[in-house]
């Protein structure tokens, strides 16, 4: 009880030591905020630079993808009929009337013979299921009928 005494005491007689409490205390309350304030905008700032990435990516996606069609549409008119009849007249060729075309015949030379990929078709079978009567009536007829076989067999009995 004594060294309670003493304990109490030289604890009030020094007041640096509750000042330093309520100024940890303090401090304390101002670093867990701190700390997760920074966490939130750690997270958000991230969350702000990949949207930022993203939108980015997809107007350059965009952008390829207005070129690729830019492109095919070139393709297209420079490989049109008319395009290629004009080129094949420029390059000196000509259009030639059916009976002036001259075919050659090249011993020893067999054309491709055809692939087939898959065996000629098959008549089709029709096949016809007839569900049997027992399993196409419906729960109240089946109810029906017993009744009327029960009645039937009680009045047969009874006579």
């Amino acid at each position: 009880m004594k060294n309670i005494k003493e304990f109490r005491q030289a604890y009030l007689q020094t007041p640096w030591r509750k000042q330093m409490q309520v100024v940890g205390v303090f401090l304390l309350c101002l670093l867990i905020p701190t700390l997760v304030t920074s966490i939130y905008l750690n997270v958000t700032v991230r969350a702000a630079a990949s949207g930022r990435e993203i939108l980015l990516m997809q107007d350059e996606i965009e952008t390829y993808e207005l070129e690729n069609a830019d492109l095919q549409t070139q393709l297209g008119i420079v490989t049109s009929a008319a395009e290629m009849e004009k080129k094949a007249e420029d390059l000196g060729f000509q259009r030639i009337q059916q009976g002036d075309a001259l075919y050659l015949v090249v011993p020893g030379y067999t054309p491709r013979q055809s692939v087939t990929i898959a065996p000629p078709p098959k008549s089709i079978k029709t096949i016809t299921i007839a569900m049997p009567p027992d399993f196409s009536q419906s729960l109240i007829d089946l109810v029906k009928q017993k009744i009327q076989i029960e009645a039937l067999s009680t009045k047969g009995t009874a006579r």
